[in-house]
């Protein structure tokens, strides 16, 4: 299922004036009801909050059983008094729709929001019910997008709902994206996603270590940050002295010959370490990555008959340790290079966020611009993969997730 909820604030030319704190918990309550199935059209969205006429909720519904709220909490049913205001939900790897006792494995959602920052998303192996109720978390902290200080996190900008243009998500069995688009409001204001997405299932190997450890489940978050996507060749940021954009990858409760009772991974919002440095030279083994690396450009226009052009769907691998292949002492996940499921790049600067795209098959898919990738040089036309904030930001990264529930 992909939905798109446009607000209703002033600011983009609705009607209702949002910048209150206090209407976070109105917005977090329509968008909880649409990820669970219980606003089913853009009809069932609150009016004073929601254009509904420029809204969309499209595609199946994932599998019975996938998102659930059993032991997930919410505290959106009175106003608080901070307004910190906060919902949780489960959602199982697509593992159980094979064996859902064995493979019986879920990760927990926690979505927060407070007077420091817009939204708050984690990932985390079991929720509690409190504003910060999660468990190994990732990213570990409780504040921010990229887990950055105040002074640079993105999502500092934009606190309440006026900020809030629009808020896009992909519902499915192997993946839940969540999407905050602020761009629209001004260029210093970033547009933020936040992925949980199942690697691939492996029945032997993920069978038996979930009954030793009832924590694990192969599921990878992923965050990305960005200014000035939807334009094609647009220079990004290219100072430090503002929020600054970024990309984290990482798993918690993974098992691996060195850490046989699990281990969480570490996140940085400001190092080359959470882009994925394939340095010959160093391990980064609490890191995890992608491969191909994001700062790789994917041109991905491939040549066909008649003329026409024809665009890849690169799939994605998880890498769980950076850096040199020997990690040495440093050994975390037997899950190895395991694909991620359900999330493919496309050629760079091609799509833009939320439209559809149909394969030669004739199944659907979203695209999202999610950030900049690396440029040639260190000048002022590109960046290295070193990731470094003072130069300037090139081509934009494009995902496709599919637009069904399965």
């Amino acid at each position: 299922m992909y939905f798109k909820l446009v607000t209703n604030s002033s600011a983009f030319g609705g009607s209702t004036n949002m910048n209150y704190a206090a209407h976070k918990r109105y917005v977090f309550s329509d968008l909880m009801n649409v990820i669970m199935g219980s606003i089913t059209t853009t009809s069932g969205l609150d009016a004073t909050y929601f254009n509904q006429a420029a809204s969309i909720i499209t595609g199946s519904r994932p599998s019975t059983g996938i998102y659930h709220q059993t032991n997930a909490y919410n505290n959106l049913g009175s106003s608080d008094s901070s307004d910190h205001y906060y919902f949780q939900f489960y959602k199982r790897h697509h593992g159980y729709l094979q064996d859902n006792t064995n493979a019986d494995m879920q990760r927990g959602f926690v979505l927060d929001t407070n007077s420091t920052y817009s939204m708050i998303p984690r990932m985390c192996t079991n929720v509690t019910n409190s504003k910060n109720g999660g468990s190994n978390r990732f990213p570990n902290s409780t504040g921010g997008w990229l887990d950055a200080s105040s002074s640079y996190d993105p999502s500092i900008n934009g606190v309440t709902p006026y900020y809030w243009h629009s808020i896009e998500g992909i519902v499915n069995d192997k993946v839940f994206m969540l999407k905050l688009n602020c761009s629209q409001y001004s260029t210093s204001y970033a547009d933020m996603i936040f992925m949980m997405v199942d690697q691939e299932y492996q029945s032997n190997y993920d069978n038996y270590t979930r009954a030793q450890f009832p924590y694990h489940c192969p599921t990878v978050a992923i965050f990305h940050a960005e200014f000035n996507l939807e334009q094609n060749n647009t220079v990004g940021r290219t100072s430090t002295s503002g929020a600054r954009s970024g990309n984290l990858f990482g798993k918690v409760q993974m098992y691996g010959k060195d850490y046989p009772n699990g281990s969480n991974h570490s996140d940085s919002y400001s190092n080359a370490r959470s882009m994925g440095q394939f340095t010959s030279t160093t391990s980064y083994s609490s890191y995890g990555s992608v491969m191909p690396p994001s700062w790789y450009e994917v041109h991905g226009r491939s040549p066909l008959a008649n003329g026409d052009k024809g665009f890849i769907m690169q799939p994605l691998l998880f890498a769980s340790q950076i850096g040199v292949s020997a990690t040495g002492n440093s050994h975390r996940d037997y899950k190895e290079w395991a694909r991620l499921i359900g999330l493919w790049r496309t050629a760079d600067d091609s799509f833009y966020s939320g439209e559809r795209v149909v394969d030669g098959d004739g199944n659907a898919y979203r695209a999202f611009r999610a950030y900049k990738v690396a440029g040639q040089n260190t000048s002022s036309d590109g960046y290295t993969h070193e990731w470094q904030y003072d130069q300037a930001h090139s081509r934009s990264a494009v995902y496709l997730l599919p637009e069904g529930g399965t």
